[in-house]
């Protein structure tokens, strides 16, 4: 993985957004009674305590990690979060190829 991309800090956007994903899955969840209160409230605390901390994408794969490996409903958002990572990183090596191609014709 390309170091840089992984070690980009988070937008306080990107943040809200991912507020919203867990915030809606748990509240699926609970309204399907697939966890209850207590749980819905675990999880809560959990994500509260825990993502204002996180600066980074990896730091972010990481928490979502640990997530999925307690609450499997949340490996949608890893799949997905993994997913843009991997993009993100493949534009960056496109970038640099293309800057390195260009340099070379030049």
């Amino acid at each position: 993985m390309d170091q840089n991309a992984v070690d980009q800090n988070l937008t306080p956007n990107e943040k809200n957004n991912i507020y919203d994903e867990l915030y809606a899955i748990v509240y699926n969840q609970l309204k399907d009674n697939q966890i209850n209160f207590e749980e819905g409230k675990e999880i809560a605390d959990l994500v509260l305590n825990n993502l204002e901390k996180i600066l980074t994408k990896k730091q972010l794969i990481d928490f979502l990690e640990t997530l999925v490996k307690k609450w499997s409903f949340f490996s949608s958002v890893l799949i997905k979060k993994k997913y843009e990572l991997e993009q993100l990183m493949e534009k960056k090596q496109i970038a640099e190829i293309t800057q390195r191609l260009n340099k070379f014709l030049n």
